[in-house]
């Protein structure tokens, strides 16, 4: 299970620099944003360190965990700063610091909302406290690191190495076309369920309560159990030979 773990891993991390690549069609955004990925994870290797854990079932999974969470708070970073660059700021260090201040809070509250969720675990009691104690401490740690990356090193990264350059539209490539068509169409109909959700405010609401209500149900009659069955990555085949 620890290798399949491992390899999730990185795995996890292509994929997470991949679909960066994909939305922001920059390889300079997308390295200095896959830079935060790696970072953290030493971060949380870090506290696997000094806390005496090792890596096992429940320290893996916070890592493949944070391998999505990492990368939020410097994506919101940087394209603050992009967005400064494209409207003409022509000091990269100056639209670094103004776009970077712009949105620290906001960073700052998704992260620590995160740390809030995971931190009470560390003090709960009992065989599952046990269980789940590596677990939270990776995950936090793992987060208030990527918080610190978003708010110092992916600023200076854009300062040096974040260029502005937009093709014009007639020269740009097939798939460049067919991915902004796609992000227009995506913004409309985002635009049209917004509008809609506005004019029906009070259904929206009323649609809320009753899916919050019903998780209760949901919560009581879901199966429960301690571990659950392992997946192994491999297939058993029983051969019956006739005797004699």
């Amino acid at each position: 299970m620890v290798k399949t773990l491992k390899e999730h891993l990185l795995l996890g991390t292509l994929l997470a620099a991949l679909v960066v690549w994909l939305f922001l069609r920059s390889i300079r955004s997308t390295l200095i944003i896959a830079v935060a990925i790696p970072v953290s994870l030493m971060g949380a290797v870090a506290a696997i360190y000094f806390a005496g854990y090792t890596f096992n079932s429940m320290t893996l999974l916070a890592m493949l965990l944070l391998v999505g969470v990492v990368v939020d708070d410097a994506i919101v970073v940087l394209e603050n700063i992009f967005r400064h660059r494209e409207e003409g700021d022509p000091d990269a260090v100056h639209a670094a610091i103004t776009g970077s201040s712009q949105v620290q809070f906001a960073v700052l509250a998704s992260s620590l909302t995160l740390v809030s969720i995971f931190a009470p675990v560390v003090f709960m009691g009992g065989i599952i406290g046990r269980f789940f104690e590596a677990f939270s401490v990776v995950v936090t740690i793992g987060v208030l690191v990527s918080l610190l990356v978003s708010l110092t090193l992916t600023p200076m990264l854009c300062s040096r190495h974040l260029k502005i350059s937009r093709p014009p539209a007639g020269r740009k490539g097939g798939v460049s076309r067919r991915l902004e068509s796609m992000f227009k169409k995506l913004d409309n109909a985002y635009r049209r369920l917004l509008d809609m959700a506005l004019r029906f405010r009070w259904s929206v609401v009323l649609i809320t309560l009753v899916i919050v209500v019903s998780s209760a149900w949901f919560f009581i009659n879901v199966g429960k159990s301690f571990v659950p069955e392992e997946d192994e990555g491999r297939f058993m085949v029983f051969i019956n030979t006739p005797l004699g």
